[in-house]
């Protein structure tokens, strides 16, 4: 016999795992952001990683909580991380070290893009 459960927590509709891995991927985009700042810090001072960093921590907190700013701005991030991916794999060429450096993030926004779009994903934003 099962006992009926009152809690109004319960009765909250559950979170969408793709907002999770969403978050964890803008969470660790952060931390790479900040360890590729923190490794050029004694060469010189780059303000845009740790702009980058901090936006990407920030991202990643309003995505957890579910704010409809870290939905679009997450999305105008990946849209604008593919576009210059493609266009820095195009005048570069294509090598060993764009393979291994360029194109997984490309993949993982363009991963983004397809999760942010998905229908789970935009009602629990409330965005139609």
């Amino acid at each position: 016999m099962t006992v009926p459960n009152n809690d109004p927590k319960s009765k909250r509709s559950s979170v969408p795992s793709e907002i999770k891995i969403i978050a964890g991927i803008e969470g660790f985009s952060g931390l790479v952001y900040l360890v590729n700042f923190l490794a050029l810090l004694s060469v010189t001072f780059s303000p845009t990683l740790m702009l980058l960093s901090f936006l990407s921590f920030t991202i990643a907190y309003g995505i957890w909580r579910i704010k409809k700013w870290a939905w679009f701005l997450s999305l105008i991030l990946s849209i604008f991380g593919v576009v210059t991916g493609i266009l820095v794999l195009a005048f570069t060429g294509i090598s060993e070290s764009s393979i291994f450096g360029r194109a997984p993030m490309i993949i993982i926004d363009f991963i983004l893009i397809l999760m942010l779009l998905s229908k789970d994903v935009r009602i629990a934003f409330k965005i139609q």
